[in-house]
């Protein structure tokens, strides 16, 4: 199981939605979306509106 570093929590499918969520397998909270080590080869899109480290 990966560290998850403090404040962040790790993505739960919320199933279809538009609205801006966690990216699968990425870790997101307190502005920080954290997608190290998930092997994405593009920048995720609809991350969360108050994203301010990605």
């Amino acid at each position: 199981m990966a560290h998850v570093p403090a404040g962040l929590v790790d993505n739960v499918d919320r199933g279809c939605s538009l609205a801006p969520v966690c990216p699968r397998a990425c870790r997101c909270g307190a502005g920080i979306v954290d997608c190290r080590d998930t092997g994405q080869a593009d920048v995720p899109t609809h991350i969360p509106e108050d994203t301010i480290e990605l």
